[in-house]
């Protein structure tokens, strides 16, 4: 508990700092609040609940074979490794995050299914996003020789990503 009280101290003063070195502060500020006002705003923040929900469920079924986790703890290390992403940059303190609420002697594996999961959810955005790229070249709305390349490449790692999927579901199981 230790690291997590120095993490939540470090991110304040990083916030504060964040805060500081804004220009118009008092501006932005009346835009937030002024932003509540609009029920898009409380849509787009009960997705993100929900978004969260979703990732501690996923990160607690994938957990379960290693460790027992109740969802409220994998709850808190979604929040913690989103909040240890803010500061390590290209996401590599996610895991560091979510790894506080699992034990020594399962670190090593949880990086594995810290890596499953990223994989599941890149698999999951190419689905859709290629589901999206075929509407539009098959529903009228792409013409250029250089989005259609696009398509094929977005098809070709879509294939990669499978196949890296499956070797990864194999290794963990």
């Amino acid at each position: 508990y230790l690291i997590s009280a120095i993490l939540f101290v470090g991110l304040m003063l990083y916030l504060y700092r964040q805060l500081q070195q804004q220009e118009n502060l008092n501006e932005s500020w009346n835009q937030i609040k002024a932003s509540l006002s609009h029920a898009v705003i409380w849509l787009v923040f009960l997705l993100m609940f929900i978004n969260w929900a979703t990732e501690a469920l996923k990160w607690k079924v994938l957990l379960t074979p290693i460790q027992f986790l109740p969802f409220v703890n994998a709850l808190l290390s979604v929040f913690a490794g989103c909040s240890v992403a803010m500061i390590i940059p290209n996401r590599t303190g996610e895991i560091l995050g979510r790894l506080i609420f699992v034990k020594k002697e399962n670190r090593i594996k949880a990086v594995s299914v810290n890596a499953l999961c990223g994989l599941s959810q890149l698999l999951i955005t190419i689905v859709v996003g290629t589901i999206g790229l075929a509407y539009l070249k098959w529903g009228g709305g792409l013409e250029s020789k250089i989005q259609e390349q696009y398509l094929l490449g977005f098809n070709f790692f879509f294939c990669i990503c499978i196949i890296s999927s499956l070797i990864l579901l194999l290794i963990y199981y």
